[in-house]
């Protein structure tokens, strides 16, 4: 019994594996397709996408703004259907970190480590980008498009 569960803990089932990635890549794909699209087709989110740039110091606010917004509508919906998926995955792993590192993240001083490590951990570009490294890492799946056309 003890055997056995180490080795699907191992192995882990292979036949969910595809399944798995599947919904990893429409989600994570669609939350960047949806957030691309409104920060381009909603000046009230268009505006509070600038501001941000704007106080993190990023040149060329506006610019920047709309090619980010751009690449994240196009490669979310790339890495969605699974197609240019390590193309697309890789782009919005720098999106990410560009993002964290420029708005995302807030040292904690005076902070004990395992407080820092639970307000690292929790922000969402962290677990955007350990998804995407997955995606990086293992393929796009046997349910993409990148499979068909391969």
């Amino acid at each position: 019994m003890v055997d056995s569960l180490v080795e699907l803990s191992a192995t882990g089932l292979s036949s969910l594996y595809d399944l798995a990635l599947l919904i990893a890549r429409l989600l994570v794909g669609f939350m960047f397709a949806i957030s691309g699209y409104y920060k381009i087709f909603r000046a009230k989110r268009r505006e509070t996408m600038i501001e941000t740039m704007q106080s993190a110091d990023i040149p060329k606010p506006k610019k920047t703004g709309m090619f980010v917004a751009a690449n994240e509508l196009i490669f979310g919906l790339l890495l969605a259907f699974g197609l240019l998926t390590l193309l697309a995955a890789t782009v919005l792993l720098i999106i990410s970190a560009v993002a964290f590192f420029t708005v995302g993240y807030e040292p904690q001083k005076d902070r004990d480590a395992p407080f820092w490590w639970s307000m690292l951990l929790i922000k969402h570009q962290v677990l955007i980008a350990a998804i995407l490294l997955l995606v990086i890492a293992g393929g796009s799946g046997d349910m993409a498009l990148d499979a068909i056309f391969a």
